[in-house]
């Protein structure tokens, strides 16, 4: 059952890949896909029982039937894995559906109630298309069934046209409402699902990766490195002395120092590096295509700047924030950032034996 439901999945999707913002449009291009398999159905269907003799279409609206088929049929393939197709497939499959339906109402006229197609022509241009196009067609096939009622040879009564009328204008305002309701929903899903996804990778405090997060980002660094056949390096920042901090000022006053380091150590790095914070007063930063060496001048260049960072706005004695930092690169051996990072974290912890205020890489530990 599971790989039915997966098959007909992928049948729906035909190959098309879409992401996390693109739910509602994912979910239009399934139904788009549906609405051309099932018309492909019907419509054969209609051929075959038209051949057999059980119900006749008459040669003019077999030959629309035919040529709907055959349009349907390209259309689908036009889609297949081609989401950037998507609105102008969706117009044509609603344009072609539509001349079929008016054909069918001018020219089989022993079909009292060929006039429902056009409810499903309103309903699918609302939901594949948009508010604007089901407007369009809902006054489309108003004239359409007007105009058409006054030449054919077995019209639809006063009460009759009254009665379709009006039902089309219900129908008409259900799918607009529907539509719009269902694009809000999906925005409100998009939106709260990117709020969720921030608030699982985000370090609440300073806005940095939380450890996870960076930890994924990180291994995936390291294995298109090794793609690459590049170095990969990684700091490990440790504030010194920073229990000190929180008991003599309190924690808000710690809360903003932190803050104010992560702004401070994001500020130099570039934009593929990766900054996170692992733990209380220790981030890490991952450097792609980076070699030792250039490694330790980055960390000397953060490890001046957060030395640097002037707190003279607090209260009390003067706030001096330094810290150590530890580096290391990329070992043809390292099963994953975990390997590098305990080394940068076994060199942080010699820049402090030392002194700290220093940074260490590790070939010196």
């Amino acid at each position: 059952m599971s790989r039915l439901r997966a098959a007909f999945h992928s049948l729906l999707s035909s190959g098309a890949e879409f992401n996390e913002s693109e739910d509602y449009l994912a979910f239009r291009f399934r139904l788009l896909n549906a609405v051309m398999l099932t018309g492909l159905v019907f419509s054969g269907l209609f051929i075959l029982v038209d051949w057999l003799g059980m119900n006749e279409l008459g040669p003019r609206q077999l030959l629309a039937t035919k040529l709907n088929w055959i349009a349907t049929l390209g259309l689908l393939f036009l889609l297949r894995g081609r989401k950037q197709h998507y609105q102008r497939v969706a117009v044509l499959v609603v344009a072609v559906n539509f001349l079929t339906f008016a054909s069918a109402l001018v020219f089989v006229i022993n079909d009292e109630l060929r006039v429902v197609w056009f409810y499903l022509a309103v309903f699918f241009s609302y939901v594949l298309i948009g508010s604007r196009a089901g407007l369009v067609v809902t006054g489309l096939s108003v004239t359409v069934i007007v105009a058409a009622n006054q030449i054919l040879p077995l019209p639809f009564s006063r009460n009759a046209m009254a009665t379709l009328l009006i039902s089309l204008g219900v129908v008409s305002a259900f799918s607009h409402v529907y539509t719009r309701r269902a694009a809000s929903y999906f925005e409100r899903m998009t939106a709260t699902l990117a709020t969720l996804r921030d608030l699982a990778s985000k370090d609440p405090l300073t806005g940095l990766l939380n450890p996870r997060a960076y930890c994924e980002m990180g291994d995936r660094m390291l294995r298109l490195a090794r793609r690459r056949e590049s170095s990969l390096s990684v700091l490990f920042i440790d504030l010194d002395h920073f229990k000190r901090i929180n008991d003599q000022y309190g924690h808000e006053v710690g809360d903003a120092v932190l803050m104010a380091v992560a702004g401070c150590l994001a500020a130099q790095l570039r934009q593929s590096d990766v900054l996170g914070r692992i733990g209380g007063e220790e981030f890490v930063v991952c450097l792609p295509d980076t070699e030792v060496e250039g490694a330790v001048r980055l960390a000397e260049t953060l490890r001046a700047a957060v030395e640097s960072l002037d707190f003279s706005h607090i209260p009390g004695q003067p706030v001096q924030v330094t810290a150590s930092i530890g580096v290391a690169t990329s070992r043809p051996s390292d099963q994953g950032l975990g390997d590098i990072q305990m080394r940068a974290d076994g060199a942080m912890y010699k820049a402090k034996s030392a002194g700290r205020n220093r940074v260490m890489r590790f070939p010196e530990v």
